[in-house]
């Protein structure tokens, strides 16, 4: 019988090189990124979900020149967590997955919020856009 599992998996997002001078713009920043995903999986079992997950995700990396005119390489790093969704249908509200957190007494949510998730907006992720002209699928080493 197959279960379904909630497996969170991280991307590691690594940009090299110089940014070429006459394409800087007020989006561009030096730093790099990660990207956190929740894919649903259906497996036998727990390790059968997270190995599944892996061998998918691996297919995701990539490497490309960004709008800046540098490498980024778009990496699976590793599963984080694997949880099993004990409902055996999924509905509205189902939950795929639980974290709690530990933090000093007395911080409240807003600090929590800043210390655990502090997501990218739109104008950030610039650096992470192909370059003008270059095909996507010419770009993978």
């Amino acid at each position: 019988m197959l279960n379904w599992y909630a497996v969170k998996v991280l991307y590691c997002v690594r940009i090299d090189g110089e940014p070429m001078e006459t394409k800087l713009d007020a989006h561009y920043h030096g730093d790099e990124f990660y990207e956190e995903k929740l894919l649903l999986v259906q497996a036998e079992d727990a390790k059968k979900a997270a190995d599944w997950t892996a061998e998918h995700c691996r297919k995701d990396d990539n490497t490309y020149v960004n709008r800046y005119g540098q490498l980024v390489y778009y990496r699976f790093y590793d599963w984080l967590q694997v949880d099993e969704i004990r409902q055996a249908t999924l509905h509205n509200g189902t939950v795929a997955s639980t974290a709690t957190y530990r933090m000093p007494k007395g911080t409240d949510a807003e600090q929590l919020i800043a210390d655990k998730y502090e997501p990218c907006d739109a104008g950030e992720l610039f650096p992470l856009h192909i370059m003008e002209g270059w095909e996507h699928s010419n770009a993978k080493l």
